[in-house]
């Protein structure tokens, strides 16, 4: 899942292309995490302790938080740090509500 944060960011903005949203993720995801892509593995389920957690939507919000602060960026979600794509399975939730989640919580 993809999320884009700002109005304008680097040189990342050429590397997504709406038409091949998957090469685009694969793309971003080899390039790695910087100033204007990051990975989060779930949006609030603590992976060690299984159970959602504050502290992983408040990580995720501060994220959130510096790309509108700078200059943007992609929040790549269901990725987790090493670059390994897990999905939102992870948090337990249907891809329907992680989209409606994230509306809610911009």
């Amino acid at each position: 899942m993809v999320r884009r944060y700002g109005s304008t960011f680097d040189d990342y903005s050429v590397l997504y292309d709406h038409t091949d949203p998957e090469a685009s993720i694969r793309r971003l995801i080899g390039i790695g995490e910087g100033r204007a892509v990051e990975f989060k593995s779930t949006m609030r389920m603590n992976l060690h302790t299984g159970k959602a957690g504050k502290e992983i939507e408040m990580a995720r919000l501060k994220a959130v938080a510096a790309f509108l602060n700078t200059d943007g960026g992609i929040l790549l979600l269901g990725v987790t740090n090493s670059g390994e794509i897990n999905g939102p399975s992870s948090d337990e939730l249907p891809v329907s509500k992680v989209i409606t989640y994230i509306k809610h919580h911009k």
